[in-house]
């Protein structure tokens, strides 16, 4: 996977949710993603939501290669191999940027989901945004 050599890829993160969405409906143990600080920080809050089993940098696989990191992200599934994420969604792209105060986030999916944010203290969920009064940049919803 990847993009063919002198691509850009402009929004990293639609990229990644999208591969995560694609590989749970295709039943993957795991998927591969581009490497980004941004992007892993992320998943690492996905992570600790309970939506994904684990995230791992995995370095270039030889001197030959590429010098860029990618990152494997093993999916999680629940009782019945029903996928942990039923919707996982942009909210701000880069052509319409979302931002909301820490105490005027509304709950997602009434109440059922979670929002991902991006913080001056760093990407967190929207429970632990509310909790810190921190606003932010909405980067999506995941329920």
């Amino acid at each position: 996977m990847g993009h063919p050599k002198g691509v850009a890829l402009h929004d990293a993160l639609s990229d990644t949710f999208a591969r995560l969405r694609n590989g749970q409906t295709a039943r993957r143990a795991a998927v591969t993603v581009p490497h980004s600080r941004h992007v892993l920080a992320v998943l690492r809050t996905l992570t600790a939501l309970g939506y994904l089993s684990a995230v791992r940098v995995v370095p270039p696989p030889s001197p030959a290669a590429p010098p860029h990191p990618t990152l494997a992200v093993d999916l999680k599934y629940g009782p019945g191999g029903a996928p942990a994420m039923v919707r996982l969604a942009r909210v701000s792209k880069p052509s319409r940027r979302v931002y909301a105060g820490g105490r005027s986030l509304p709950p997602a999916a009434s109440g059922l989901g979670e929002w991902l944010l991006s913080t001056p203290q760093g990407v967190m969920s929207g429970t632990e945004a509310r909790r810190r009064n921190v606003g932010g940049e909405v980067l999506g919803q995941v329920f």
